[in-house]
């Protein structure tokens, strides 16, 4: 679950050989102070943030910022054409996104052009979701029909692209006329890709506030087998983060929302009384909500939580463990989880999709 820094420890040695004769038998030897350590820099952190052209023929622009908001890089692209338009993917410290022609790209916060990573089929007024494996080497991708985004009998092509190789077919998925699900692929974790065998084929995953995906996810192995369900049975909004577990949200049975953190099929903690499009802290120990009234709020493990200050906004994503991103009135905001609760306006507009870390 978390990821422990070990402080570096630096020896010095001092070679006597040849050097103690030069010291008089009846004086101390030298002794040079040492600086006290400084304080390690935070940890890079680039916020993704996609700004979405009303025309998809307009293009959209997906831009990666430093914790202050300090532009670092960015891309503009023609996205596919409605319904298909994935979210971009966060993976092997860069952004993945998909264009008009099918073309997986990643932007990375070094700068520069984005780089080809695959090469999808594009299925006209179908739809397209894709997902990129943690070290950036694999993009597996689902491919909804035109016809059974209609609602009538089509399919569903499941597809694996290694090394930028051109994506080869895994299984083809028959979607019967009328139906209201199919698969659709979700993301991918340190166990292996996620795909949701039920996802609604209207809406797509992912517009649930907060980037929650209807129904319930589960494994795919890289042939396209598809394992047991994720979480319990109840889990059919959620969303896994790749280093921090299962998210899965519930009702209370009282009109609230339960969210419940699952690793390795095993239940680690359970948070209470949470607000609309619940985001999951790294760590894993920590919930940031929205509130009837637009208010943020965090929920630690240990049953205390914290609202937020009004300028904060409502949470979209975490910087770090500390740090909450807000979209106050202004655009997006950081929030500090520490005695100041300190709001930064980060003069940035658009929809959070992810951060590098």
């Amino acid at each position: 679950m978390r990821r422990w820094r070990l402080p570096i420890l630096v020896l010095l040695s001092v070679s006597v050989a040849g050097c103690v004769n030069d010291i008089p038998s009846d004086q101390p030897p030298a002794v040079t102070a040492r600086p006290a350590p400084s304080a390690a820099p935070p940890s890079p952190v680039h916020l993704v943030v996609l700004q979405r052209h009303a025309d998809p023929a307009g293009g959209d622009r997906i831009a990666i910022t430093g914790r202050g908001g300090r532009l670092e890089a960015e891309a503009t692209f023609r996205p596919p054409p409605p319904p298909s338009r994935p979210e971009p993917q966060v993976a092997a410290g860069a952004v993945h996104f998909l264009d008009a022609a099918g073309m997986v790209r990643r932007l990375s916060p070094a700068g520069g052009p984005a780089q080809a990573v695959a090469t999808l089929p594009q299925p006209g007024a179908g739809a397209v979701d894709f997902a990129v494996s943690p070290d950036g080497g694999r993009v597996m991708a689902s491919v909804l029909t035109p016809a059974a985004a209609r609602g009538r009998a089509g399919r569903v092509d499941l597809l694996l692209s290694v090394a930028g190789g051109a994506a080869a077919l895994l299984r083809r998925l028959p979607v019967p006329a009328g139906a209201t699900t199919a698969l659709r692929v979700a993301g991918w974790d340190v166990a292996g890709p996620v795909v949701v065998p039920d996802a609604p084929i209207t809406p797509p995953p992912g517009t649930d506030g907060g980037g929650l995906w209807r129904g319930h996810p589960a494994h795919a192995d890289l042939r396209g087998a598809v394992g047991p369900r994720l979480g319990d049975a109840a889990c059919a909004l959620s969303r896994v983060q790749p280093d921090d577990g299962l998210l899965c949200v519930g009702t209370d049975g009282a009109g609230g929302s339960v969210a419940a953190v699952y690793s390795e099929g095993q239940l680690l903690h359970r948070f209470a009384g949470v607000g609309a499009a619940p985001l999951l802290a790294p760590g894993g120990e920590r919930v940031a909500s929205t509130s009837g009234v637009g208010r943020g709020a965090v929920e630690g493990v240990d049953g205390r939580t914290e609202v937020l200050a009004a300028a904060a906004g409502a949470p979209v994503a975490w910087l770090d463990a500390a740090t909450v991103v807000g979209i106050g009135t202004g655009g997006l905001t950081s929030v500090a989880l520490d005695p100041t609760g300190r709001v930064v306006e980060l003069g940035i507009t658009g929809e959070v999709a992810g951060v590098i870390r």
